[in-house]
């Protein structure tokens, strides 16, 4: 669902009690199939760099089409969840932390690339797989992967149940 300050409704017969909520249109597809591919480049990235560089995309692409920033924003706030995350690295992160954390207590003295060598040598992995790995289940640290509909189907959904949109469909490029 979209919260409210995203919702896009128009008033009925002049009664402001009466509110009915706006939908994405056929005009619409043009501008949504742009979001989309932006979305679908940040695949393989961390969701970090997509909050980072991406709203600000999505506002342009939605100006740039005489789009209102707030079904823009809708239609990013759908995509984020569509668009799924996982963690990228081989190494569990709780038990990386835990090995880490261990190692930088040992000494009475923190010395970061010690404890780093010391957890790396105990998980017998590079030194560099373990820092990677110390917070990669976090949310902003995980990777972007393209949601189930564009990597074995042609067509991206975005559901009819929320308010401003009715089947929305954009045809993926493979």
């Amino acid at each position: 669902m979209l919260p409210a300050d995203l919702l896009m409704v128009t008033f009925r017969d002049g009664h402001l009690g009466r509110a009915s909520p706006r939908y994405l249109t056929a005009r619409d597809e043009v501008w949504v199939r742009d979001v989309i591919d932006r979305f679908d480049a940040y695949v393989g990235r961390s969701v970090r760099q997509r909050e980072n560089e991406l709203p600000d995309k999505v506002r342009l692409v939605a100006r740039q089409h005489g789009v209102s920033v707030r079904a823009a924003d809708g239609v990013a706030h759908v995509l984020e969840r569509r668009f799924e995350t996982k963690i990228d690295t081989r190494l569990d992160p709780k038990i990386v932390r835990s090995i880490v954390f261990e190692e930088a207590g040992r000494e009475d003295t923190y010395e970061r690339t010690a404890a780093l060598d010391r957890a790396a040598l105990r998980l017998e992995a590079p030194v560099s797989d373990v820092v990677r790995a110390v917070f990669a289940d976090r949310r902003s640290a995980r990777c972007i992967i393209s949601p189930p509909c564009l990597r074995g189907h042609q067509r991206l959904w975005i559901p009819t149940t929320l308010p401003w949109s009715r089947d929305c469909f954009c045809e993926a490029r493979t």
